[in-house]
């Protein structure tokens, strides 16, 4: 199974497809958000509105033998944009019907949900002697294409036809536009997403994880970190149905988690778990309980080394290499995390001690590993 590890790397952040006029896409992906706590949206640029990839629904069915589907975080982080930008020269030979043609094109290649920002370009020449007429053509053509006045933006262009480009502010302006589409998307697919009654533990924490990440996506960290809460519990009760640790399941929980192997509940757990220790990084006053999830988290799998013990001496080796190593993985990475949060820290203050422990608990982690034969 593949790992998570790339999508910690980054914050996740917001996809948005740019559609036409590609010279004044570098304006928006490259702008500068110094002012801003949140992410800036990852962008896809295509030239035309013909190349703009088209949504393929998912095919894969429910697949309860695991707890996260196959390449959903690929899905909605990398492919399935939240919103699409569609740029149009704006100017007295533009056809209203013509762009209704494109923006239907958009329509049809997107997901039903997906947000459309209509971006009408026009050189800054004509600006003020056509501004009347202007906001009377792009009222009859918001309403020929059933666009709400938000969703459509008159924009100036300085520089040639040739070579045109947006200034700072203007393209700031588009995108606080396209930021609040994508809160809007991801906040619609939180309320949609739904948990079924009577539902496997995996299931349900599938449930929890998708609406964290929107939530995430969103902007909304109080309720993404009450959502990756959910999300442990869930994988608790999986390994608890599982029969991995006590209280002892019954038979009907047992066969609800069925196909679900331990490797797929340790690759969750550990990228969940990274998410609720980075919330408690976050603030200072909830950094030692950042270590008090993560040591809980450790204590919860260290002995999980394989399902069960009907294996050669060999395997149980091996296995416990993989297992080992993999929490070995985990406390160097959060020691990492601690060391750049604690950087500036004085070098005899608690929160440099705790670093320091982690780096010692890794030595000793990795000492089953050096012995396994």
């Amino acid at each position: 199974m593949a790992s998570l590890d790339s999508y910690l790397v980054s914050p996740a952040a917001a996809l948005v497809s740019l559609v036409g006029m590609a010279k004044l896409h570098p304006a928006l992906s490259q702008l500068a958000r110094s002012t801003s706590a949140n992410p800036p949206p990852r962008y896809l640029s295509f030239a035309v509105e013909q190349a703009y990839a088209k949504y393929q629904p998912s095919r894969s069915g429910v697949q309860p033998e695991l707890v996260l589907k196959h390449d959903w975080l690929h899905k909605h982080l990398r492919v399935s944009s939240a919103v699409v930008v569609l740029f149009i020269a704006w100017d007295d030979a533009t056809s209203p019907s013509a762009v209704c043609a494109q923006l239907g094109i958009i329509r049809r290649a997107s997901r039903k949900s997906c947000r459309v920002l209509l971006v009408l370009v026009q050189a800054s020449t004509r600006v003020s002697s056509q501004s009347s007429t202007n906001d009377e053509r792009v009222l009859v053509l918001r309403r020929a294409c059933d666009l709400e006045a938000r969703n459509v933006l008159l924009v100036a262009a300085e520089g040639t036809d040739e070579a045109p480009r947006l200034e700072i502010a203007v393209a700031q302006r588009v995108e606080h536009a396209v930021m609040e589409a994508a809160a809007a998307y991801y906040r619609e697919e939180a309320r949609r997403s739904r948990k079924a009654r009577n539902s496997s533990p995996q299931l349900i924490a599938r449930y929890h994880f998708k609406r964290a990440i929107y939530c995430e996506l969103a902007h909304d960290g109080a309720a993404a970190q009450r959502q990756w809460y959910q999300t442990y519990s869930q994988l608790q009760e999986l390994l608890r149905a599982m029969g991995l640790i006590l209280p002892v399941a019954s038979e009907a929980d047992r066969a609800a988690a069925g196909g679900v192997r331990l490797h797929e509940v340790k690759r969750v757990a550990e990228f969940v778990n990274r998410k609720i220790c980075g919330f408690g990084f976050a603030s200072p006053a909830s950094h030692t309980e950042a270590f008090d999830e993560f040591r809980r988290h450790v204590r919860l799998f260290r002995p999980l080394v394989l399902p069960d013990q009907q294996h050669d001496e060999r395997s149980q080796a091996a296995a416990a290499h993989l297992h080992y190593g993999w929490l070995g993985k985990q406390y160097r990475t959060l020691a990492k995390r601690a060391e750049e949060v604690y950087a500036l820290a004085p070098a005899n203050s608690t929160n440099t001690v705790a670093c320091s422990s982690y780096g010692l608990s890794l030595i000793h982690i990795s000492e089953p590993t050096r012995r396994t034969p």
